[in-house]
């Protein structure tokens, strides 16, 4: 998945990672959570930072994604023993968003455990074009958080150990391709927004789009279409093995 992940998305913007490399990589933390516990007899609170590579949504009791993230937010209760007033007691747990970097993936949670079979959510569950993280977060967080969709990534068959996978891109404000294996056709935003969808890539408002990154690095483009297939693969290689 990181693999696939990183090709699709290649020319969204990259965040450096500091003190490892001067060439920046992509990172895979899309999201930093806030793990929210607080004791329901004393008041006291703790607060943990989660680094996630994407939000994993429960999507079998919700028709779209608002709904599905602000399930994902609630609160919670929990048992758990108070390291202040050491009784073992009912906790309210709430995670937040803290920050998204510029690429906020969105998982849908498509295949359950069974028992003995693993089955598929197959049903349809609508995506918004424009998502704004802002209501997801904590108090604090005041700054700006919206996002356009680009991509998304569609599962077909009924089981995770076999199926086939295709990807519809946001290239420009006005166009929508679909990318099947080799195959590269322009389709309607309806019929992107009626599939069933399994990740969607959301990034950051004011991202340019794949059209405007294509004319903006028009002259890297030639070099790489000069190079041979094997120095491109061992190029493409090096970049995903570089430490996050």
């Amino acid at each position: 998945m990181r693999q696939h992940c990183e090709e699709g998305l290649w020319w969204l913007p990259c965040e450096q990672v500091e003190g490892i490399s001067e060439t920046p990589s992509l990172s895979l933390k899309s999201f930093f959570l806030n793990l929210l516990i607080r004791c329901c007899n004393c008041g006291h609170q703790s607060v943990t930072n989660e680094p996630l590579i994407d939000l994993s949504l429960e999507n079998e009791d919700v028709d779209s994604v608002p709904p599905a993230l602000e399930s994902f937010t609630k609160i919670e209760k929990i048992e758990f023993s108070c390291e202040k007033c050491k009784i073992q007691g009912p906790f309210e747990k709430k995670l937040l968003v803290e920050r998204a970097s510029y690429v906020a993936v969105v998982h849908l949670k498509r295949f359950k455990n069974g028992g003995f079979v693993v089955q598929k959510v197959d049903k349809h569950v609508s995506f918004p074009l424009e998502l704004d993280m802002l209501l997801y977060t904590n108090e604090i967080n005041n700054k700006e958080m919206k996002y356009n969709l680009y991509a998304v990534i569609v599962h077909s068959n009924f089981s995770n150990f076999s199926g086939h996978y295709y990807s519809f891109i946001h290239c420009t404000p006005n166009a929508w391709y679909k990318f099947d294996c080799k195959q590269i056709l322009w389709v309607q935003e309806d019929l992107v927004l009626a599939e069933q969808t399994y990740i969607m890539f959301y990034a950051k408002r004011g991202t340019p789009w794949f059209s405007e990154y294509i004319q903006i690095h028009k002259p890297c483009m030639r070099h790489l279409r000069s190079l041979n297939p094997t120095k491109l693969r061992i190029m493409n290689q090096r970049r995903l093995l570089a430490p996050l």
